[in-house]
């Protein structure tokens, strides 16, 4: 995710960035037949101090699995997130990798 321009660095800015991206990666499962509740694994990698978000480690994850609990209400996958002094593109703040394991399900009728 990243801040785009004319957004701020805070808290509710960050948390609009979050569901956005949270919003184009499901709809990126659901093109694949399958939904948040499949994901597995989160991979995710923080630009924890930086000119883009103006909150605390501790705010990003928090913020990020609030919004997560909006696409799914399965069991929490595994997560992992690493810091890193820097993205790809400007106004960087975090990468996020879904690991989704949906099986073959039926066709109706």
């Amino acid at each position: 995710m990243f801040r785009g321009e004319g957004e701020g660095s805070d808290l509710a800015a960050f948390e609009a960035q979050v569901r956005r991206t949270l919003t184009s990666l499901n709809r990126t499962l659901e093109a694949a037949g399958a939904s948040m509740d499949d994901v597995a694994m989160i991979n995710s990698f923080h630009v924890w101090e930086g000119p883009d978000f103006a909150g605390s480690r501790n705010e990003q994850i928090e913020v990020i699995a609030r919004v997560w609990r909006e696409f799914a209400d399965g069991p929490r996958p595994a997560w992992s997130a690493v810091g890193t002094t820097g993205l790809l593109g400007t106004g960087g703040i975090v990468e996020i990798q879904l690991i989704a394991h949906a099986p073959s399900r039926p066709s109706p009728g």
